[in-house]
């Protein structure tokens, strides 16, 4: 009969890994047909395999009768109570139905949790009901789940069937790219003068008025003879100054300089929008750090309101159990395609006096030359401009003052590959000026070549 080693010794410091490692002496017990010796020699072995400290643990123990103290199923009894107390079944309950997909999660990571996360509700026959129930309406497909919840048959089975579907559609969309339509602009008005298109926007520039209506002109018949529809609504003519990706463009195709008074006033107004924080507190003072952790909430649920608003969702972001670091993505389009990057924002001891830390993994370990001035813009912009706002300034603030500009510069090629293809430009992201950043490139470069960006 072939000769089977005992796991390894148990790690007590992880105690929730216990289950797995009973598990695996269970079969080492029936592999080596210990289960068949004598309950002493059972016991004696699982105290030897588990390692030194159990010994300790069994010690402790008290047993009904004195002979319990050499039956398996007792003392395996023993050490699960040990390693896990009795669990409150409420609050195993609301963990399950507290439960949603997170940014990003994938379908069959959500699934499984909630497989995990019943096992100890003590739901009984009624289990994958529940689990179905809150796949439905815990999924971020809120499209799909108001189908499933229209279908009176629905079970378990069919509802993760529908929910993976709809992953792998979705998937296989992003992955081609809507941009059809784009990619025929483009080609419809190539080498036309004065004339950039960039996704489904147009602009038309010309020094004067008369050289600007000759240019559209020619964009116009291009346009009928192709057949290509424009939205009446969206279409502004003759403008001596046109605001754009948080920029000002004049007559002449050139961005106007972001002086310190003269920042796009759309981007001032949405600054101005997000609440200033009042609790001077940070993770060292636990008496007010909750305070302070819910005006965070407060700022930047109210900073992903406005970037919806005004079609800019380009984050998402969740905090760890105490608020002290963030995590989550965020996302640039370069060149008609959209990058996602993983994005952290650690607070420091000294939060808020000093502003928390933004990281961008995938880019770590590039120079600040590679940086194309993204990077410089943080510490030489937006932490002065913390240190004159703190502690008023938040998380959210943070996002939009210093993430963004520097999200603005950066050439998100070389070690990064596009995540997928979009047709909507404006989801690039909401670039904010900010003092002490100045831009300067003509129409034709931007934002095309963002290596043209200076900072100065």
């Amino acid at each position: 009969m072939a000769k089977f080693n005992p796991p390894a010794n148990f790690s007590f410091e992880k105690p929730t890994e216990w289950p797995d490692w009973k598990q695996r002496f269970e079969r080492y017990r029936i592999a080596t047909k210990l289960d068949k010796d004598d309950g002493k020699v059972q016991v004696s072995c699982l105290i030897y395999a588990m390692g030194a400290e159990a010994e300790n643990i069994f010690k402790s123990f008290t047993f009904a009768a004195v002979e319990d103290r050499d039956k398996i199923e007792i003392v395996m009894a023993k050490y699960d109570e040990y390693f896990f107390p009795r669990r409150n079944v409420i609050h195993e309950r609301a963990c399950f139905h507290q439960r949603v997909q997170r940014p990003g999660e994938k379908a069959e990571s959500f699934i499984r949790a909630f497989y995990e996360l019943s096992e100890h509700c003590e739901f009984g026959v009624t289990r994958e009901e529940h689990i179905r129930d809150r796949i439905v309406v815990g999924i971020m497909d809120k499209e799909l789940s108001r189908k499933l919840q229209l279908m009176s048959d629905l079970t378990l089975t069919l509802t993760i069937q529908n929910v993976r579907q709809s992953e792998e559609v979705a998937a296989q969309v992003c992955l081609q790219g809507d941009t059809t339509a784009a990619r025929k602009t483009l080609e419809t008005l190539e080498g036309l003068e004065g004339v950039e298109v960039f996704m489904d926007d147009i602009l038309v520039y010309g020094v004067t008025m008369e050289e600007h209506d000759a240019r559209l002109n020619k964009v116009m018949r291009r346009i009928e003879s192709t057949g290509l529809k424009l939205s009446k609504e969206k279409c502004s003519l003759r403008q001596s100054q046109l605001r754009f990706l948080g920029h000002l463009i004049d007559r002449s195709g050139d961005c106007t300089r972001c002086e310190p008074d003269m920042c796009d006033e759309a981007t001032r107004r949405v600054v101005a929008q997000i609440p200033l924080l009042k609790t001077p507190a940070g993770p060292r003072e636990p008496a007010l750090w909750p305070s302070r952790l819910k005006e965070e909430y407060g700022a930047l649920i109210r900073a992903v309101e406005l970037n919806k608003a005004s079609d800019s969702d380009w984050f998402r972001l969740e905090s760890n159990s105490d608020g002290t670091k963030w995590s989550g993505v965020c996302w640039v389009i370069h060149e008609l395609l959209k990058y996602e990057l993983q994005l952290e924002v650690q607070l420091t001891v000294t939060y808020p006096t000093t502003a928390p830390d933004l990281v961008l993994p995938q880019l770590e370990g590039k120079t600040a030359k590679m940086y194309s001035g993204g990077k410089i813009c943080l510490t030489e912009h937006f932490h002065p401009l913390w240190a004159r706002n703190q502690p008023r300034f938040g998380i959210a603030h943070a996002l939009a003052l210093g993430l963004g500009p520097w999200l603005a510069v950066e050439d998100p090629r070389g070690p990064l590959r596009p995540e997928r293809e979009v047709h909507n430009y404006h989801k690039i992201l909401l670039l904010l000026c900010h003092r002490g950043l100045r831009e300067v490139c003509s129409i034709s470069v931007f934002p095309r070549d963002q290596q043209e960006v200076e900072i100065r």
